[in-house]
């Protein structure tokens, strides 16, 4: 069943962070607080999977910020590589 409920931006805002930070989508996240709110006993609680802080693909690739010393090094040699003018390159 569908069912259309104004709630205040604020409010929503608040509940899609929320949904958000728990990795649920909005729809789940509001059901599952409504029905907290009709059961007190029982604490609200949903299935959740982890959520990856920012942007996933910046998790993957920070798996290699080891290497930016060494890639530094690396473009200081080829730099003073072309830096140097081979007998064959001048006029």
């Amino acid at each position: 069943m569908k069912a259309t409920v104004e709630v205040s931006p604020n409010l929503l805002r608040r509940v899609k962070r929320r949904a958000a930070a728990t990795g649920i989508a909005v729809e789940k996240f509001v059901a599952g607080a409504l029905t907290a709110s009709l059961k007190p006993e029982k604490a609200f609680q949903v299935q959740t999977k982890p959520v990856l802080r920012g942007k996933p693909w910046a998790k993957a690739l920070g798996g290699l910020k080891y290497l930016r010393k060494e890639t530094a090094r690396i473009n200081k040699i080829i730099d003073a590589e072309f830096e140097k003018i081979e007998s064959g390159d001048r006029l």
